[in-house]
């Protein structure tokens, strides 16, 4: 009899200790410093900067630096903020919620700057690379070399080396060039007045 109440004892006792093991577990207070509105752990969010890893979100164009396909390999020795260089006007504002690890889609609010290109490509010797190029004839004939077209405010605006030159596509800048004209060249013409002569008043739209 004295043996069975011990052992009673005994088990009550274990489960009492079992009990406050629990509550001390689950009563815990919160980590130092993680008072309200403050993410820990895995669960915070990393905060973007010039020097963050692009590629662990950007998995495409990371595959594209390997690519034969793709020009960027041709960079490929290059970090991506050696062409991604709008970082005030534009990257700050597209990783405003950013959040590393999430598969990244193509980044729409950036684009690189002509003269960041030209700062590593000579511009004379684009012009002279592509002298005998072809690419650029409209229906008329006409002969564009496209490093060297007319210089205006249009061209000027809305000629960016990346509107051709897709540095993480498989497609050529020779296969993109001629769309890119026919934006505002229609009917594949290059020049105005056979569509619009102000002279006879004749042609397409006169």
């Amino acid at each position: 009899m004295k043996r069975a109440r011990r052992l009673f004892f005994v088990l009550v006792v274990l489960l009492v200790c079992i009990l406050a093991a629990c509550a001390t577990n689950t009563t815990s207070p919160p980590p130092s410093g993680g008072g309200e509105g403050t993410t820990t752990n895995a669960q915070e969010l990393a905060v973007w900067s010039m020097d963050s890893d692009c590629l662990e979100c950007h998995q495409n164009e990371a595959e594209s630096d390997a690519n034969s396909q793709c020009m960027s390999l041709m960079h490929a020795s290059e970090v991506c903020t050696s062409c991604h260089t709008d970082e005030k006007e534009r990257l700050a504002a597209a990783h405003k919620d950013y959040d590393s690890g999430i598969i990244a889609i193509k980044l729409k609010k950036t684009k690189v700057a002509r003269d960041t290109c030209l700062s590593c490509h000579n511009s004379d010797d684009l012009v002279e690379s592509q002298a005998s190029s072809t690419v650029l004839t409209d229906f008329y004939g006409e002969v564009v070399n496209p490093h060297d077209v007319i210089a205006n405010d249009d061209h000027n605006r809305d000629l960016e080396c990346g509107a051709c030159h897709k540095m993480h596509l498989e497609q050529s800048a020779s296969e993109i060039a001629p769309d890119v004209c026919e934006r505002c060249h229609h009917y594949n013409v290059y020049t105005c007045h056979p569509c619009h002569n102000p002279i006879t008043g004749e042609g397409i739209n006169a």
